[in-house]
């Protein structure tokens, strides 16, 4: 009833005096309003059914429910006759009905018309099945956020947001470069986009530009999700990759790199772990910056699942030396995925070259269940990885290791290539080892810890890396 209403009211707003003919609506008003009328009735209730088909809304004739709208559109036709009789015609005896008070041409019905970008981000945040988003994860999706209210406005009811603005959105994440916020400080979004391509610079990245859209069809998602709005405006908004495959975006260690980074002041003689990288020494500090890299390629591991581990998660299951690769609420420990909680064999070259000594060191002078790299600061983001792997970007840079597809996570896909070169190794312990997702029947069956620590004891020392002689790295 309302929204008829409503839409009458829009009709009714441009119409002048000749079109409303006051002295024909204040008669029409009496028939309206006639109990005796017989033919008025069959009028209302041809409306309401009308009425029904345009809102695809099947209703019985007979029910209840129907007659109920009949005699409310019967209301507001009255309610309609009344408000052009007393525009025009300003008749003081003609009282208005209370229902429609708060209904005109403006009024918008839909929850969202009061529920504001702001509101709706608010919300969002606080919603329970979201709750322990990690720091950095909490950061991202707030940058996403500021860009989000820079460019409609805080205020902007989230009814109002079409796939004008979605489209907006796209084309401003085409356009905007990577850190933009840092590179023109004090400039919103709307100047940023005023600037020509070849002040802005080269955009982000198709990735970057996506995981804006992906975060804003998210929100939009959620807001149809609470019933706030009625269709997704951002859905299927998505820029082209640059034909690059995620696989190819980053690339092994060779062995010429390997001897670069195992061959540096850090790992023969320097004066300190800081700049080990150049300044060549008699000390030779190993603590976690001499460790992770080498944990790394004898392990696979992720920076973070090493920077983050604890004394009392290098542990003897069956046996075999493993590292326990979890996340712990208490301790602030978070992994990627499920799948990355795991027991990881410690390979017999990281115990030759003194890994065990290091953590019995550890626990000596330590608390019970401290950090095993106690000098990797944590980063603002929660991670203990974030300072680590910027450190090691300098270090690359200064061994000289300058392509853009290696970094840290290089050691993972050069791990992996390692297992590609051993032979009747079964692919789902290779997937076991790097905390890949298992597959069909492998994830469902099976999990002793004891099984699964003999079970990769038995892979993780039959890879290696042919010609990179590590013996100077001997204690």
């Amino acid at each position: 009833m309302a929204a008829w209403f409503i839409q009458k009211q829009k009709d009714d707003a441009p119409l002048g005096i000749d079109e409303v003919a006051p002295a024909e609506r204040l008669e029409e008003l009496t028939y309206a309003t006639d109990p005796n009328d017989t033919n008025f009735p069959s009028f209302i209730r041809s409306t309401t059914r009308k009425f029904l088909e345009q809102q695809h809304i099947a209703l019985d004739a007979n029910s209840d429910a129907f007659r109920r709208l009949s005699r409310l559109i019967h209301e507001a036709y009255i309610e309609r006759e009344k408000r052009l009789i007393r525009r025009y015609m300003g008749e003081g005896t003609i009282h208005l009905n209370p229902r429609f008070a708060n209904l005109d041409a403006t009024s918008d019905l839909h929850p969202g018309a009061k529920i504001t970008l702001r509101l709706l981000i608010e919300r969002y945040e606080n919603d329970r099945s979201k709750a322990n988003n990690a720091p950095k994860t909490a950061k991202t999706h707030t940058a996403r956020f500021r860009l989000f209210e820079d460019l409609f406005g805080p205020e902007k009811a989230i009814a109002k947001i079409g796939r004008e603005d979605a489209r907006l959105l796209y084309e401003t994440v085409s356009r905007l470069p990577a850190n933009a916020k840092k590179r023109f400080p004090g400039k919103g979004i709307k100047d940023l986009l005023r600037l020509p391509d070849e002040k802005l610079g080269k955009p982000m990245s198709p990735t970057t530009a996506n995981s804006y859209l992906m975060g804003f069809t998210a929100l939009m998602e959620f807001a149809v999700n609470e019933h706030l709005i009625d269709k997704n405006p951002a859905k299927g908004l998505k820029i082209a990759s640059d034909g690059e495959k995620a696989q190819d975006k980053r690339e092994g260690f060779d062995l010429d790199d390997l001897r670069k980074i195992f061959s540096a002041p850090l790992y023969l003689g320097c004066q300190n772990d800081g700049r080990g990288y150049s300044e060549i020494g008699n000390a030779r500090p190993r603590r976690g910056r001499f460790w992770v890299p080498l944990i790394a390629l004898f392990s696979g591991l992720r920076a973070n699942e090493i920077c983050q581990l604890d004394e009392d998660d290098v542990a003897i299951i069956a046996d075999c030396d493993v590292l326990r690769i979890r996340a712990s609420t208490e301790r602030k420990k978070t992994l990627k995925t499920k799948a990355a909680a795991r027991i990881m064999p410690i390979h017999p070259e990281l115990k030759r070259l003194g890994f065990l000594t290091y953590v019995h060191s550890i626990r000596q002078n330590g608390p019970p269940g401290g950090r095993l790299f106690p000098e990797l600061t944590v980063a603002s983001t929660g991670y203990a990885s974030d300072n680590f792997s910027k450190w090691f970007a300098n270090f690359m840079d200064h061994i000289g290791i300058v392509d853009p597809k290696k970094n840290f996570h290089s050691f993972r896909h050069t791990f992996r290539d390692a297992f590609r070169l051993v032979p009747d190794v079964p692919p789902e312990r290779v997937r076991m080892l790097g905390g890949w997702t298992l597959a069909g029947s492998d994830a469902r069956y099976g999990g002793s810890a004891i099984v699964t620590a003999r079970m990769l004891s038995e892979e993780i020392g039959k890879i290696g890396y042919p010609g990179l002689n590590l013996d100077g790295l001997l204690a």
